[in-house]
């Protein structure tokens, strides 16, 4: 898939009644030109990810929902996008570059929860990579001094 901008920006031109939102968002390319194929990037992602192995929905139980700003600044309660890490739920981490709220925007179009995801701004906590999983790839002995725990042998 061709990710690029001017194919997106030629395609809302096209699809898109409001013409504010298409001058908004041919100025936002120009001001950010990397931004528009890292989200398309995002979507895409979205798109071919499968619920319940990487990510997971919190149900609507009222003890689940947690209270959120919409884009009008108003309080509404919203569901959850969780991130699944070798099938357990890793329920404070986000994913990075607008994943997050492509699938969140993917559950609310696709799925039986129209509007029960309110789409909060990125934030620029990313998901950060475990020691472990850093130091597979390397044989032992290599890494020295990752952190205070590491040992002699």
């Amino acid at each position: 898939m061709n990710f690029t901008r001017a194919n997106f920006l030629n395609y809302v031109a096209t699809h898109e009644a409001d013409f504010i939102h298409v001058s908004e968002l041919a100025n936002y390319a120009l001001a950010e030109p990397l931004q528009i194929p890292i989200w398309l990037r995002s979507a895409h992602s979205a798109l071919i990810m499968h619920e319940n192995e990487e990510y997971a929905l919190t149900s609507g139980d009222e003890a689940q929902l947690r209270l959120v700003r919409d884009s009008e600044g108003n309080s509404r309660y919203s569901r959850k996008v969780v991130i699944m890490s070798h099938g357990r739920p890793q329920l404070e981490a986000t994913f990075a570059e607008g994943l997050h709220q492509c699938l969140a925007e993917k559950s609310n179009l696709f799925g039986n929860h129209r509007d029960a995801f309110i789409l909060e701004p990125e934030n620029f906590t990313a998901r950060t990579i475990y020691p472990i999983t850093f130091m597979q790839p390397y044989a032992a002995g290599v890494i020295c001094g990752v952190s205070g725990n590491a040992s002699r042998s």
